[in-house]
């Protein structure tokens, strides 16, 4: 495979030089209270769509102190940090429609990539290729759980 030409009036740079933030790991709720409360972005609600569908996922008793660290905004990116199987290391999806405070959870990485930049559909099924997946696995490490180091 050759190398991928960019159109000309693209530039080449890392993830960083596009977020708004450092990348962000998810809470951990010690006790979850189930049923009532804030939206909740779990591992399995990201290999439904590569669009989140916050209509559809489940909700927890949440501190505001919680969701105000752990808030997530359209135009997010979450990719699983964490899976009992190495390939479901760095599956991405993201945020379109924020139709309340919703949080995530602390096996997922957020990334908050800056819209005049970047648009996160297009980032998101960059990340959902085959290349870019390889790439995101073979950068993971395995212990109990693989998982993906953010430090680069």
């Amino acid at each position: 495979m050759g190398e991928i030409q960019l159109p000309p009036h693209w530039k080449l740079v890392n993830l960083g030089h596009i977020c708004q933030k450092k990348p962000q790991n998810g809470a951990f709720i010690k006790k979850p209270e189930w049923g009532e409360g804030t939206l909740f972005v779990n591992v399995r609600d990201t290999y439904k769509s590569v669009v989140v569908n916050l209509r559809q996922v489940e909700r927890l008793q949440a501190s505001f102190d919680e969701v105000k660290r752990y808030s997530i905004e359209e135009g997010d990116l979450l990719f699983v940090r964490s899976s009992l199987k190495r390939e479901g290391i760095g599956q991405c999806c993201v945020i379109e429609e924020l139709i309340e405070p919703a949080i995530f959870d602390c096996h997922i990485i957020k990334i908050s990539p800056i819209k005049e930049i970047a648009h996160s559909l297009y980032l998101a099924f960059y990340f959902l290729s085959e290349s870019a997946r390889n790439d995101l696995i073979a950068r993971s490490k395995t212990t109990t759980m693989t998982t993906i180091n953010q430090q680069g």
